[in-house]
């Protein structure tokens, strides 16, 4: 984009001097919406967008809202994610599930599931860095089942004794950093 004006008489005295100016006009960058790509059942699930479109105060966190539906059961969850930072544009966020079967209720906070099913996250792009407006952004992951625990039992403990059992469960493992 060019401005050009024609300053009628300048701070110097000159008549009709062309003054002008360019830049340029930047469209919308092209979001990007990621699910985790397999939780357990009964385990939050994990959400990422990027978009900084979607940073709207540079100098605050802001929000923004995206729908995650289990395909298998038609159930739907609006969850807002919350930004990392001020004026990062990277929203983050984990939706509750519980293992249980069918539909929970629409908007509850929190997403039925079971294993061997898929879940999908949703948000609309409004302007993209190619210039168009409200492109669908998607990001598909899985819900697997739980690993089988193993409990042991130490063999020809004597009466008397400490006894000594073993538990090995991947699935209590809740926090793996």
């Amino acid at each position: 984009l060019t401005v050009k004006y024609t300053d009628a008489l300048d701070a110097n005295g000159h008549l009709d001097e062309l003054r002008q100016d360019t830049g340029t006009i930047s469209v919308g960058n092209t979001g990007v919406v990621e699910i985790a790509a397999d939780t357990l059942t009964g385990h939050p699930v994990t959400l990422r967008l990027t978009d900084t479109d979607l940073n709207t105060n540079s100098g605050a966190v802001d929000s923004v809202d995206v729908t995650v539906t289990n395909n298998a059961t038609g159930e739907t969850e609006t969850l807002g994610l919350i930004e990392t930072g001020p004026n990062t544009g990277e929203f983050t966020g984990q939706l509750p599930t519980t293992n249980a079967v069918g539909a929970g209720t629409a908007d509850d906070g929190n997403m039925n599931t079971q294993g061997g099913q898929t879940l999908t996250v949703k948000y609309t792009d409004a302007l993209d860095a190619n210039g168009h407006t409200d492109q669908l952004r998607q990001d598909t992951g899985s819900i697997s089942v739980g690993n089988t625990g193993v409990v042991e039992i130490a063999a020809d403990t004597l009466t008397g004794h400490p006894v000594a059992l073993s538990l090995t469960d991947a699935d209590l493992n809740t926090n793996s950093g």
